[in-house]
């Protein structure tokens, strides 16, 4: 697989531009907090060939690195019912696919591996849950002097 060098650039400068304002949470991709608005919100659709219930979710990211990464690709993120359950009013509900601007449901943190062309080990490493934004940044940097090095090595 080959890095988007681009894309890491893009996450990394995210990620410190969050940190700076106290938002970068690893600890989910997207989540919103239920209430009476957002269940009426809820609209069925289509997937394949099974009608379900989701929900686009408007600026929903939790900071994190999968998450920035997806919706700057321009994919939406989206909280299916019935992976979930019906939450209570204030719960934090958290969004673990996407729609990506094919139209297309994908789970964010593989979509995200995808877009920023990681192998799974590497995803999970960046993305972990309990990574502070210097351990985040610090592999952002790490993957950027691989490709460099991969760069130099294939002339």
């Amino acid at each position: 697989m080959t890095y988007n060098i681009d894309a890491l650039k893009r996450l990394r400068d995210n990620i410190l531009l969050e940190a700076e304002a106290g938002r970068h949470d690893q600890g989910d991709w997207a989540y919103v907090r239920w209430s009476q608005e957002v269940a009426a919100a809820l609209k069925p659709m289509r997937v394949g060939t099974s009608q379900v219930t989701r929900l686009v979710v408007a600026c929903p990211t939790a900071a994190c690195a999968a998450g920035h990464t997806v919706l700057e690709a321009g994919a939406k993120m989206v909280l299916d019912l019935e992976r979930v359950g019906t939450p209570e009013d204030g719960d934090v509900v958290s969004c673990d696919q996407c729609i990506t601007a094919d139209g297309d449901v994908r789970g964010v943190s593989e979509y995200a591996r995808e877009l920023l062309g990681l192998s799974i080990i590497e995803a999970d490493t960046l993305f972990h849950s309990t990574n502070t934004t210097e351990v985040v940044v610090e592999y952002i940097d790490h993957l950027l002097g691989r490709a460099e090095q991969c760069r130099d090595e294939r002339g």
